[in-house]
């Protein structure tokens, strides 16, 4: 099908529905198959940039990605399939361990920093956004305000076990989850053959609490602290009326791009 990106777009229709009116197929990007005949054994990319993490992921088959994502961050998959260790909700996969926005492109797949640009566009009342034509969900299941952090080989922190974020209070209830980070390691139970590029080694407990609070603070930083809000709004393309033909490039909009509402 025909896209904003410069290819046409090939989509899997995983399902048809027949009606009087017409056929309904809602379709997949085509980089879904992943998802059923890519399978990765064990993968483990440590202590790589986003680029040099797709690259392995990807290694021998006919997927690609693409990142500008310069932080360096650890992984390991066994047994799941290539979506799964993309973007798949475990703490493991690859938005997860390294951020970024997704923009599939027919068998590649790009994972940036950001997509799109603030071009300034806007969405107002009165102006492009009809009646009814906006909501606002806000999604508070995911919220965790303490976390109990692991380390490899199931190590915890001695004394109080967890670490509670600033905002535990805003809401009538502790939300407490289990959180393991692989990559931190206590001396002890790295072998003297084993690669550390890319773990944060602790010579004792101590280095293994302040490594740990660390990464449950990192956590709290990026927001997993917070509900979830998406706002889902109809915009009247005002580029196709008469009156704002002169300005219709000032109205366009790809995927990623920032919209002030």
């Amino acid at each position: 099908v025909p896209s904003f990106l410069p290819d046409g777009q090939l989509f899997r229709i995983f399902n048809v529905l027949k009606s009087d009116d017409g056929v309904t197929a809602p379709a997949h990007p085509i980089f879904f198959d992943s998802k059923d005949d890519c399978l990765l054994i064990d993968v483990r990319p440590t202590g790589k940039t986003g680029q040099q993490a797709l690259d392995i992921l990807t290694a021998g088959t006919k997927y690609s990605g693409s990142s500008d994502i310069p932080g360096t961050s650890t992984a390991y998959y066994q047994l799941k399939n290539l979506m799964e260790a993309l973007t798949g909700e475990d703490e493991n996969s690859f938005i997860n361990r390294w951020g970024g926005e997704v923009l599939y492109n027919n068998y590649e797949i790009v994972i940036n920093n950001r997509l799109g640009a603030d071009n300034g566009v806007g969405l107002l009342y009165g102006k492009n956004i009809p009646e009814n034509g906006m909501s606002v969900e806000t999604d508070l299941s995911g919220v965790v305000t303490r976390i109990y952090p692991k380390a490899y080989n199931g190590r915890m922190m001695s004394g109080t076990l967890y670490v509670d974020s600033p905002n535990i209070n805003a809401y009538p209830t502790v939300k407490q989850k289990v959180m393991e980070f692989a990559d931190v390691r206590l001396a002890e139970d790295i072998s003297g053959t084993e690669d550390t590029e890319g773990l944060v080694v602790c010579a004792d407990q101590t280095a293994l609490n302040a490594a740990l609070r660390q990464k449950c603070q990192e956590q709290f930083s990026a927001g997993i602290d917070a509900p979830a809000v998406t706002i889902a709004c109809d915009m009247m393309l005002l580029a196709d009326t008469a009156n704002y033909a002169d300005l219709k490039d000032l109205e366009t909009v790809s995927l990623g791009d920032t919209v002030h509402c």
